[in-house]
């Protein structure tokens, strides 16, 4: 059986680990994949990259492209990432050669646009176009109850997938690492983010927390691990606020991605509770915790619901966050180790069966 599977966004987005992981799970399980992504720059020869730049010219002749695949490639299943605009040209084109189509749902994205525009057509999309897929593929109960409303058909859960066999703190050795990356001697602080409108949507308010916390320990560090459009506009901001000890390391790979977190002393989440975080299962909290590190912030939705009790929990307020991150730097807080319960829930080699169950119910 041979599956087109589209993601329609870049390197630059925190899709790609998750539209990624499903390639490679797909290969696994001996599918015939083709997989598309936006401007791939990687070493995987078989993997069609679409060039699309970052104007409304750029979305436009990317989508073409896709839908021209999508209408003329041979493929028995079209699986898409995201109810986005630009891929309901390729859902149509896939309904209407009559091939099955199932989406990847893994955020409300309406809730992360950043004009008036695009949150309009984003919420159309995503409110009318789950009815006329065969299968909605998603990582929480939230999405799954909010697809059954407006009217999908089929919706199975394929749970957030990590690679805990690069996200193991046993594999770095932490003083090493630190003396590598010129922060012996400092608390570092790191929050992991992709820095475009969805991904860094809480991170003004990551930097109001530190620059309250740096005031009380000169010796922070605070690491911004990950890259991504608006990088340049957060650099800008933690100027303003005068945080002067902060490292940007732009984008990078998972496994460079895990060799900060193993050089880090603390991991900074903040999910502000509105609809688009309710929505969120937070890879980037998989990845803390699976590293053993010490997770301080405010979670929300299926995040809390899930690992608040591996964290230390602060509430929506700054100076409440900021004392706590000086707490968890002063005394090591005791909470729950769940690297154990990662490695048997979210590992990609457990996901995989997820993937491999919701395929066989629509095929």
């Amino acid at each position: 059986m041979k599956i087109l599977l589209i993601n329609p966004l870049d390197e630059r987005s925190g899709l790609k680990v998750r539209a990624r992981g499903f390639y490679t799970t797909l290969k696994v399980l001996k599918y015939d994949v083709s997989y598309m992504e936006s401007n791939y720059k990687g070493d995987d020869p078989l993997i069609i990259s679409i060039p699309q730049k970052d104007t409304l010219l750029g979305y436009f002749t990317a989508c073409l492209r896709r839908l021209r695949y999508s209408l003329l490639m041979s493929y028995d299943v079209l699986l898409v990432h995201k109810f986005l605009p630009v891929n309901i040209p390729c859902i149509i084109a896939g309904k209407i050669r009559g091939k099955k189509v199932i989406v990847d749902w893994d955020d409300l994205d309406f809730a992360y646009q950043p004009t008036w525009f695009r949150r309009t057509i984003t919420k159309w999309a995503e409110q009318w176009m789950p009815r006329y897929v065969d299968l909605i593929t998603t990582h929480n109960t939230n999405i799954e109850k909010y697809a059954k409303k407006v009217g999908a058909k089929k919706v199975s859960i394929v749970p957030q997938g990590i690679d805990t066999k690069i996200f193991d703190p046993d594999k770095y050795d932490n003083n090493e690492l630190r003396a590598g990356l010129g922060l012996k001697g400092k608390k570092v602080i790191c929050c992991l983010c992709t820095l475009d409108w969805g991904g860094a949507r809480d991170l003004d308010t990551i930097f109001l927390v530190v620059s309250q916390a740096i005031k009380k320990r000169e010796d922070i560090m605070l690491l911004i691990i990950g890259g991504g459009i608006l990088e340049e506009r957060f650099r800008r901001m933690a100027a303003n606020l005068k945080i002067t000890q902060v490292l940007f390391t732009g984008l990078i790979s998972q496994d460079e991605v895990a060799q900060y977190l193993a050089a880090s002393d603390l991991a900074l989440i903040y999910m502000s509770d509105d609809v688009g975080n309710r929505m969120r299962f937070s890879l980037k909290l998989l990845e803390y915790l699976s590293m053993r590190k010490i997770v301080v912030g405010h979670l929300v939705g299926p995040s809390r619901d899930y690992f608040s009790d591996y964290c230390v929990l602060a509430h929506s307020d700054i100076k409440d966050f900021s004392e706590k991150i000086i707490e968890a730097l002063n005394t090591t807080p005791q909470v729950m180790d769940a690297r154990s319960y990662i490695v048997d829930n979210y590992d990609w080699e457990v996901v995989k069966k997820s993937i491999k169950e919701a395929l066989s119910g629509v095929l």
